[in-house]
């Protein structure tokens, strides 16, 4: 019996974590209609367990058609319900890495531009140091038309340094709330979202079909138990009643019972009498 109720417990626990996770999905898709589609999730949640076992209890007792229109309802809702976790997996790891791919591609347009503004101020420091000593006037008149360029290359590229060195700070804050996903794409040799997509189908597989078959489960091993229970009862047989049978020679006719009634009847009066 213990067992039987870890059974149920358990088969509730998952499937109601699995209604959660897809009504809060679905809801998210129709976020105009958020409330109906709750209570739509959860009525249509419970309809599919509650079709499951109505299918195992009485599956030799019911229509051919029935059959067939309730198999593929609960596969219908099943599948819903995969999608709605689909979902709603899909957009909590969206919501953890849309920081992280926002940073990656501001910090690469930053070093980007930080090592175009480097080059090319290595690049005027070298046309300079390249001119003889001598041609003092020359050199002059050269730093003096990178002068504007210089100015504002100087600024930028102390903002752009501050600026790399903030959003690497932040990458790694981001990467250290990520990095299970991060590890499990290394482990498996691709990229983020490829692993990420792999390992969503794998519990998608697993997470509502494994509520149903242990609501399956249930049934099965409650109708088991009663079967047990009855087939260990002591058996009663009900007493039948002893017939007597009558000898032939003993069988009187209707004359007979008349005189002993009379006899019967004088024997009383006379013990009253006395």
């Amino acid at each position: 019996m213990v067992f039987i109720g870890i059974l149920v417990s358990a088969a509730l626990l998952i499937a109601s974590a699995a209604a959660f996770f897809s009504v809060y999905g679905l809801a998210q898709v129709f976020a105009g209609a958020f409330l109906s589609v709750v209570i739509m999730g959860i009525a249509l949640e419970i309809g599919k367990l509650v079709a499951a076992s109505f299918l195992y209890r009485y599956w030799d007792r019911i229509s051919k058609a029935l059959k067939a229109y309730l198999m593929a309802a609960v596969l219908a809702l099943m599948a819903i319900t995969s999608m709605g976790i689909s979902g709603y997996l899909t957009a909590a790891y969206q919501t953890d890495t849309v920081g992280l791919r926002d940073g990656n591609a501001k910090l690469a347009a930053h070093t980007e531009e930080l090592d175009r503004l480097i080059a090319r101020k290595a690049d005027m420091d070298r046309q300079i140091s390249q001119l003889p000593a001598d041609y003092v006037a020359a050199r002059q008149k050269l730093m003096k038309s990178f002068e504007r360029e210089y100015a504002e290359m100087t600024p930028r590229i102390t903002f752009l340094q501050e600026e790399k060195s903030k959003l690497q700070a932040q990458k790694i804050t981001t990467e250290a709330k990520v990095g299970p996903i991060v590890f499990i794409s290394k482990v498996l040799g691709s990229e983020t979202d490829d692993a990420i997509f792999w390992l969503i189908i794998l519990i998608v597989c697993v997470f509502d079909p494994l509520a149903v078959a242990l609501t399956l489960a249930a049934n099965i091993a409650i109708a088991d138990r009663a079967s047990r229970k009855l087939s260990d009862a002591p058996v009663v047989e009900a007493a039948t009643p002893e017939v007597t049978e009558v000898p032939a020679s003993n069988v009187t006719t209707r004359d007979d019972i008349i005189q002993s009634t009379r006899r019967q009847a004088l024997l009383e009066r006379n013990h009253q009498q006395a």
